[in-house]
């Protein structure tokens, strides 16, 4: 009889019973290293987009930059060349023209025969001098017929100037002495220099106006005198209203070579210059709400995104691209923000 509190021996388990094949646990493995880079990638795209949401967004501005040194103001001007020194040869005495003795273009000096007059009452003859040395550019006398008026014109070629025509807005910045630069087309792109030596007082209608009234009352009673003034003054006025102009001339430099009297010129005339200035662009300028001028600098920092700081400031010389500014702490080479009229103080930019 078997006795049943005898220890039994187990049975004998099969080869590798209780323990994973080498290959189960490699899947195993490498199931929990998917999981785990699953979940990894999860975590970091979770972060990124909740960190997206939370980023502020930068404002995209352009820029320009602080300079130091001289900045200079010019005005613009069209003109002609005329001479500086013209001689009008004149005879009202009713002689006849005898012979004329020079051609029109002609150079002479003075002292130079022009021509002759023959007196028809006494018969005598007498000779028409050049009373400065230029050339021949107009002649009025006519062989035969009595002298009654401007004979010749003499125009010193050798020296010349720029008549301009002067903006209204700008000739209260035009004074003599100033200097001018002169290009003129024809003249194979060479630049030419002078400096103002006269302005007018009075705009080029109401000195048309004037020489107007001048001959009507030389040829009419004093009451249709009167009402002719009138009436050009009113209309030289009502035509020049809009855009007045005032003659300036600027006598040229030698060597004027290639220049002609009656050329089409162009001048730029240096109104004012200032030296050892800052300056920005005219956009990088705008007012605070209490109407004073400011500029916006870019500060940068390490790490994060550039900001931009608000900086009161005083304006001086501008020309038509950028203007004077004056405060501490400036420096040359800065970023400022163009048209910044709508940032604020420490707002945060990105720069284009």
């Amino acid at each position: 009889m078997n006795n049943p509190f005898k220890r039994q021996n187990p049975a004998p388990e099969a080869p590798g019973a209780g323990f994973a094949a080498p290959a189960d646990l490699k899947k195993k493995r490498r199931k929990r290293l998917v999981l785990i880079l699953v979940i990894a990638a999860a975590a970091v795209i979770a972060g990124l987009a909740v960190y997206s949401k939370s980023k502020p967004s930068l404002t995209s501005i352009s820029t320009g930059t602080v300079n130091y040194g001289d900045l200079t103001k010019t005005i613009t001007a069209d003109g002609t060349v005329a001479s500086k020194n013209v001689s009008v040869v004149s005879d009202a005495t009713g002689s006849t023209v005898q012979s004329i003795d020079v051609s029109l273009n002609n150079d002479v000096n003075k002292g130079a025969r022009l021509c002759t007059l023959k007196d028809s009452q006494t018969g005598t003859v007498r000779a028409v001098t050049a009373p400065i040395s230029g050339t021949i550019t107009h002649i009025g006398a006519v062989k035969g017929s009595p002298s009654s008026g401007e004979l010749f014109t003499i125009q010193d070629t050798r020296n010349l100037k720029v008549v301009m025509n002067i903006d209204q807005n700008d000739i209260g910045s035009v004074s003599t002495g100033q200097a001018v630069t002169i290009t003129a087309d024809g003249t194979g792109g060479k630049t030419y220099h002078g400096v103002v030596s006269s302005v007018a007082p009075t705009s080029t209608a109401a000195a048309s106006a004037g020489e107007s009234a001048a001959v009507s009352s030389d040829s009419a009673s004093a009451a249709s005198a009167a009402s002719a003034v009138s009436a050009s003054v009113d209309t030289s006025a009502a035509a020049s209203s809009s855009a007045a102009e005032f003659s300036a001339s600027a006598d040229i430099s030698a060597p004027t070579d290639g220049l002609k009297i009656g050329m089409k010129t162009h001048q730029e005339i240096t109104v004012e210059t200032r030296r050892n200035i800052f300056t920005v662009p005219i956009d990088a300028v705008t007012k605070d709400k209490n109407g004073l001028y400011e500029i916006f600098v870019v500060k940068s920092h390490k790490g994060g995104p550039d900001t931009v700081k608000a900086v009161r400031v005083k304006t001086g010389l501008q020309n038509d691209t950028v203007i004077e500014v004056n405060a501490k702490g400036l420096r040359a080479g800065a970023k400022v923000a163009l048209n910044p009229a709508s940032l604020n103080d420490g707002e945060q930019v990105t720069t284009k």
